[in-house]
């Protein structure tokens, strides 16, 4: 019947629309921190050529100033999700946010981010390390 199918096409948005809820601006999110991060140590790692420790720091130093500035943007689709009932849209949860906690409220748990900053840091000297030791830069003078 065209009722029965009606409420099947429902059921299926409604299922997507749980799953896929906050998806646009997570993925927006990626693309900035991930463009933060390389773009700030890449863009100073020539400073600390063969040191490890200090392309470390520097990788540390990247990752904790990309996610302090997209963790608003984590915050946001975090709200939406927990709260699906009272958000329908990112604009929504922002308002709620900054009605309720002001703008302090964006970044609520952002020292919790310290140790993936850590982690990221090594995983970026590791991988730049590596990449020297097996492929050494050419000099061309």
């Amino acid at each position: 019947s065209l009722t029965g199918y009606h409420h099947y096409w429902h059921l299926i948005r409604k299922t997507l629309d749980v799953h896929y809820r906050g998806f646009l601006l997570s993925s927006v999110n990626t693309v900035l921190y991930r463009g933060i991060l390389y773009g700030f140590f890449d863009s100073l790692k020539v400073f600390f050529k063969k040191d490890f420790i200090a392309q470390t720091l520097l990788g540390t130093v990247s990752a904790g100033i990309a996610s302090a500035t997209v963790y608003p943007l984590t915050v946001i689709v975090k709200n939406k999700i927990l709260n699906r009932d009272r958000f329908k849209s990112n604009y929504e949860s922002y308002k709620g946010i900054v009605k309720i906690e002001g703008l302090k409220g964006f970044y609520r748990g952002v020292r919790k981010e310290g140790p993936r900053s850590i982690f990221a840091g090594v995983s970026i000297a590791a991988i730049e390390y590596s990449q020297c030791a097996v492929y050494p830069r050419i000099n061309i003078h």
